[in-house]
């Protein structure tokens, strides 16, 4: 059964303060019972040590230990929270004095009583030595700190400030744990609140800003995710207008050309079947890169990564029969590494758009340059062509469906970069585009996976 925030945070709150006044007063009830222990054993040894010198002056004088010489000695002594027993060397009592008053030896029942109370006491009796002698034997002790009037009020005292106290405890132990539990969970219903309505469409939601570490990171990730839908869904009105953009000039030119077909009123001469074949085409090719795009960025991509001979691979930009018609030396390529590892498919699209775009943009009849080296654990593919860009525009170009002022006049469906650095990201690397001196440069990164 769930349960909600609010009363899991009571419990926990709760329980936890009420183990923690439980284990104080678990420890300071042991501790007053030692402390009464020590009390206890340290008066009865004090007790004996007082009566031992008495026992061995009145056998000095009267040379015999009798009832009546012990207690004219002792008496003085003696409470009624004490007890002592005095023993002949055969061990027979000889004087007792317990619970206030002596205990009469003629009195058997009496003397039983007092000497089974005796034989509850765990201490040895202790010895009473006269002349280098035993002359006598003595267990003197205190009934216990609880017997006193005194110390038994005091302990009623230390137990009722105890229970008042540990009502008072569970009390504030409520009392916190509520608050602290409403306040996380008013907290809590905040953010599920604003999820929702994120969840819902909305978009302008605010979150809190919770003091708790946890709770602010959870809505901090919130409004990360609302920024984000916010961006994609802007990015995705975006590109469906650009998408019927592009889609528009070719449709509408192959309506009014088949319109007028159908209608007779122009004859399907070759040259109008050839441009509306590259109508077509071009349509085709805006639904191929559109396809290849949304695979490249999607996170299921899958990779097939294999060692690739740099050298051959990249010989084969300059054997592709589009480029046959180039002039030689138009693709230099200056390579120092003799290997890489990637997916060859994939890697291949990438500098080939990447390529498509600087014979584009270059300076008519300079170069395209393929430079390819490692920087510090990262293998760079910079293609550089001369010619110049506004730097401000450089992230522009991948952009989807962008295209730049010359390349309007150029077949392409204007995502060949996107998918160039859609490509470079899935790898682990990027694409980044830089304008140096005269010169644009398109730079892949991949990972060096040695």
């Amino acid at each position: 059964m769930k349960r909600s925030l609010f009363s899991e945070s009571f419990s926990y709150i709760f329980i936890s303060i009420l183990l923690a006044v439980a284990l104080l007063s678990g420890i300071f009830f042991i501790s007053i019972r030692r402390s009464v222990s020590a009390w206890n054993v340290n008066r009865g040894q004090r007790l004996e040590n007082l009566i031992l010198p008495m026992l061995n002056a009145a056998y000095r004088s009267h040379g015999i230990l009798d009832e009546i010489t012990i207690h004219q000695e002792v008496s003085p002594f003696l409470t009624s929270n004490v007890f002592a027993y005095v023993f002949d060397t055969n061990r027979k009592p000889i004087y007792i004095y317990s619970q206030g008053g002596r205990v009469p030896l003629y009195d058997r029942h009496a003397l039983e009583n007092a000497l089974e109370r005796l034989g509850a006491r765990e201490r040895p009796l202790t010895a009473v030595i006269g002349d280098g002698e035993i002359i006598a034997y003595l267990a003197a002790d205190t009934l216990g700190f609880s017997h006193d009037i005194a110390n038994r009020r005091f302990l009623q005292s230390v137990f009722s400030f105890i229970g008042w106290g540990g009502a008072i405890a569970v009390i504030v132990a409520l009392t916190a744990a509520y608050i602290f539990s409403k306040i996380l969970s008013r907290q809590a219903r905040l953010l599920v609140y604003g999820l929702q309505l994120l969840s819902s469409g909305h978009r302008e939601v605010e979150f809190p800003f919770p003091q708790s570490e946890e709770m602010n990171a959870i809505a901090e990730s919130a409004r990360q995710l609302q920024k984000q839908l916010q961006k994609e869904e802007q990015l995705r009105r975006q590109w469906a207008e650009d998408i019927a953009h592009d889609l528009r000039t070719p449709v509408s030119a192959l309506m009014v050309q088949l319109e007028g077909l159908t209608e007779g009123v122009f004859l399907p001469t070759h040259k109008r079947l050839e441009a509306l074949y590259k109508e077509i085409q071009r349509i085709d090719l805006l639904v191929k890169d559109l396809r290849e795009l949304n695979k490249v960025e999607s996170p299921e991509i899958r990779l097939k990564k294999e060692r690739i001979e740099l050298h051959s691979f990249l010989q084969g930009f300059t054997d592709i029969p589009a480029r046959r018609k180039l002039a030689e030396g138009e693709i230099r390529i200056h390579c120092t590494l003799s290997e890489c590892t990637a997916d060859q498919n994939f890697l291949s699209r990438a500098i080939d758009n990447g390529l498509q775009n600087a014979l584009v943009y270059r300076e008519k009849d300079t170069p395209v340059n393929i430079d390819v080296y490692k920087q510090d654990a990262v293998i760079v593919f910079d293609i550089s062509n001369q010619g110049t860009i506004d730097p401000e525009m450089t992230d522009r170009f991948f952009e989807r469906l962008y295209r730049g002022s010359r390349s309007r006049t150029e077949p392409g469906s204007g995502l060949g970069l996107p998918i160039t650095r859609g490509i470079m990201r899935a790898h682990g690397g990027d694409a980044i585009m830089k304008q140096i001196d005269q010169t644009t440069h398109l730079i892949l990164t991949l990972p060096d996976i040695s």
